[in-house]
């Protein structure tokens, strides 16, 4: 615990941690939407708990184009193109860390429609990810009371 000596170096110390909050926030943040983001995009191409297989005529249409790369016929992947449409965004003025994709076609694929099941993989990603959140955020908040330098490790809370 840090023990200070006046109350004026712990004033000093709390106005320093209310500049440094925001940096501290947006660096936890970015961490936690990179790791996300990879996770989400891993998710793709892989037959996931919940989905149905793929219907015969999709394997066929994938046979014949070419797009089969794995025993679960890939499901979602084709090109690459919708795998590397997940992104994230951090705003800063709402506090709001955004995973999301700019493709019609994830918004189709995670809600499902009347001719495709849903194969969620944003909001599955989400969901699974609360003890990284909870890592994240929590190392943040100590480090950032305690007034050390923010350092997060990827690999060290586990896995979705």
């Amino acid at each position: 615990m840090k023990e200070f000596q006046s109350l004026a170096a712990f004033q000093a110390h709390i106005e320093k941690l209310i500049v440094e909050f925001p940096i501290y926030e947006k660096k936890a943040a970015n961490f936690l939407g990179e790791i996300l983001v990879k996770e989400a995009r891993d998710k793709i191409g892989h037959l996931q708990e919940g989905w149905e297989e793929l219907k015969d005529s999709t394997k066929a249409d994938k046979e014949r184009k070419g797009y089969v790369f794995n025993a679960d016929y890939n499901p979602l992947y084709r090109t690459g193109k919708l795998r590397d449409s997940i992104h994230h965004v951090f705003n800063v003025e709402s506090q709001t860390l955004f995973i999301g994709s700019d493709s019609e076609i994830m918004k189709y694929q995670e809600e499902g429609t009347k001719y495709i099941p849903a194969r969620p993989v944003i909001s599955t990603t989400v969901y699974q990810a609360q003890p990284v959140i909870n890592y994240v955020f929590g190392s943040m908040l100590k480090q950032y009371v305690s007034g050390e330098p923010l350092a997060l490790r990827k690999g060290t809370y586990g896995s979705l």
